[in-house]
């Protein structure tokens, strides 16, 4: 009978992975783990690799911590003329990043995408003093959502969880302009969304991670991803594994305690 029970809930974990894809569609993906040196390694196949900033510094154990500095100091550059053609983007993004802040003086663009005429196609500035902005399309769509409804102790707190200042957390942002669909993940839990969306991700021109044009952001950041497909819902929850683990085990946990009672 434990066999049996352990046999069911792992065909039910494998059955969830396969639902989920995480490859298709992968265009950019630097890991920000090599832990040492001045360049950022691209993990999609595509080879764009990125330069960071000299003041930026890698983290122990993964990540590296933006110093929110001027250009050259803060910020990863890319050689966009390799780099747009392999992103391949028309109507459909998904941007996902790993990100901790320590305080609201961590606000800034954790990227920033522009076309030939310096309009911002596919940035987010988050948070932004209590809010995230975002900007897509290049048709002056944005949309914006709080992100910190209590006070400088919360980032936020919806659908029963609490992420506290200091905490990692994950981002993931789709848009689907052939449906009009923009979604915001926090962990794989969906934030918040909006219809209707409209434009077009073929203008852009040049692309920067930790930074605008203007200045950097103070925060650290890891698994940065972007695809050229909006992820569903299954393959956004995929890229926080963690919690659906946990909770899978915790699972088979109590049916092996109840078989055992059986």
């Amino acid at each position: 009978m434990k066999k049996l029970v352990f046999l069911a809930v792992l065909l039910v974990f494998v059955g969830s992975a396969c639902a989920a894809d995480t490859t298709t569609g992968l265009v950019g993906w630097w890991k920000m783990n090599e832990g040492s040196g001045s360049q950022l390694l691209d993990s999609s196949g595509n080879g764009n690799n990125g330069n960071i900033g000299s003041k930026d510094t890698w983290i122990a154990g993964g990540g590296l911590n933006f110093d929110g500095g001027a250009w050259g100091e803060s910020g990863i550059g890319f050689n966009n003329a390799e780099l747009i053609p392999d992103l391949n983007l028309g109507s459909q993004v998904t941007v996902s990043y790993k990100a901790q802040w320590d305080s609201l003086t961590g606000a800034g663009y954790t990227y920033q995408g522009l076309d030939s005429a310096g309009t911002r196609v596919l940035s987010s500035e988050c948070p932004t003093g209590t809010h995230m902005l975002n900007h897509f399309g290049g048709t002056n769509e944005w949309a914006w959502e709080a992100f910190n409804d209590q006070d400088s102790r919360f980032i936020y707190s919806k659908n029963g969880v609490n992420k506290t200042w200091g905490d990692w957390i994950t981002i993931t942002q789709t848009v689907n302009f052939e449906t009009g669909d923009y979604m915001v993940y926090v962990d794989g839990i969906l934030y918040t969304s909006a219809t209707g969306k409209t434009g077009t991700f073929t203008g852009l021109k040049s692309f920067t991670i930790g930074r605008n044009d203007f200045g950097g952001t103070s925060a650290n950041m890891a698994d940065f991803r972007i695809y050229n497909r909006a992820l569903t819902a299954d393959d956004v929850a995929a890229l926080v594994p963690e919690p659906a683990t946990l909770a899978l085990l915790g699972l088979g946990s109590l049916a092996l305690i109840r078989s055992k009672k059986n």
